[in-house]
């Protein structure tokens, strides 16, 4: 830390999240007048879009796969089809 340089920071310890055991909020320096609460509230929210983010990340590669594989096996029945009909036919 620079000598000198003040900075208010609230400590989260007890955060209910499976992925922080706890969180550090730097406060903006412009901030004269705060409700505690509200802050609180924020920090809240943060902590929860935080899981959320990870949780969306997530199944949108699940659904990148499945959308795959549907292409994949589409096109070869597709194709075994039309090889089917070319012959048969």
């Amino acid at each position: 830390m620079i000598k000198g340089l003040e900075r208010k920071m609230m400590l989260l310890k007890s955060t209910n999240s499976k992925y922080f055991d706890e969180a550090y909020f730097i406060m903006k320096d412009d901030l004269t007048s705060f409700d505690e609460g509200e802050i609180l509230r924020e920090a809240e929210r943060i902590m929860f879009s935080a899981e959320v983010c990870k949780r969306v990340k997530g199944k949108k590669k699940k659904d990148a796969l499945k959308i795959a594989l549907f292409s994949i096996s589409s096109g070869l029945i597709g194709f075994g089809t039309g090889l089917f009909l070319a012959f048969f036919v």
